[in-house]
């Protein structure tokens, strides 16, 4: 008897993509509200913190977006993990972010506004970079459509998790809280888990990863 959560397997991709839909337009809306409240400030002369904000909600925005857009599009997978630890890594890792929506941030952020902010921009960057090359190879579970070797997997084989890395240690700084931190540490340690079990995946389905895998870090560049 097959475990109940396959059959859905066949239909995560359309599931998570309708899920992000209202997501997506819920980012626009506190755009447009970011953009209204720190308009005076930028028309007051000051550009800096305003800015770093303002670019951080939006590639929030047109990141989720993709990624639904993706999702609601994407082909049938060459190969995909089906079973329950890496899939249950995958959504959790994908969708625990949200989780610093709940958590009451500090009067003043310990490492101040702007490295979290560049942190948070760096990743969100790295990340969208990553969804221009994966198009419609994009998912959340673990799936095979694609050996990817060109732009950011030509310097490291995990953007889309770097990236997410430094955008949710983005989020842990800002909101300063011993929660926080912890959250974004325990987000990171999912990412590097999904890694390990979309690499165990893409090994099987793929000849010549073993040779990419050697050729090209993980997380960082090789320096030779």
């Amino acid at each position: 008897m097959q475990p109940p959560w396959r059959p859905l397997l066949r239909l995560d991709n359309t599931i998570f993509g309708l899920v992000l839909v209202p997501v997506a337009v819920s980012g626009w809306l506190h755009l447009l509200e970011a953009a209204g409240q720190y308009w005076p400030i930028v028309a007051a002369g000051s550009y800096g913190q305003p800015a770093l904000s303002l670019l951080a909600s939006a590639f929030s925005a047109v990141y989720v977006s993709g990624t639904s857009l993706l999702l609601l599009t994407s082909r049938r997978p060459l190969a995909r993990d089906e079973a329950f630890l890496p899939n249950f890594l995958a959504v959790t890792g994908a969708f625990s972010v949200y989780g610093f929506g709940f958590l009451t941030p500090a009067g003043i952020p310990p490492a101040g506004p702007y490295v979290p902010l560049v942190l948070l921009l760096l990743g969100a960057g790295l990340v969208l970079l990553s969804l221009l090359y994966l198009r419609r190879s994009f998912a959340v579970t673990p799936q095979a459509h694609a050996l990817k070797q060109a732009g950011p997997y030509a310097v490291i084989r995990h953007p889309m998790y770097a990236g997410n890395i430094l955008t949710v240690s983005g989020l842990g700084l800002l909101l300063g809280t011993a929660e926080s931190l912890a959250l974004a540490l325990g987000i990171a340690g999912l990412q590097i888990g999904r890694a390990y079990f979309e690499e165990r995946l893409l090994a099987a389905a793929f000849p010549d990863y073993a040779l990419y895998k050697a050729r090209v870090g993980a997380f960082l560049p090789r320096l030779r």
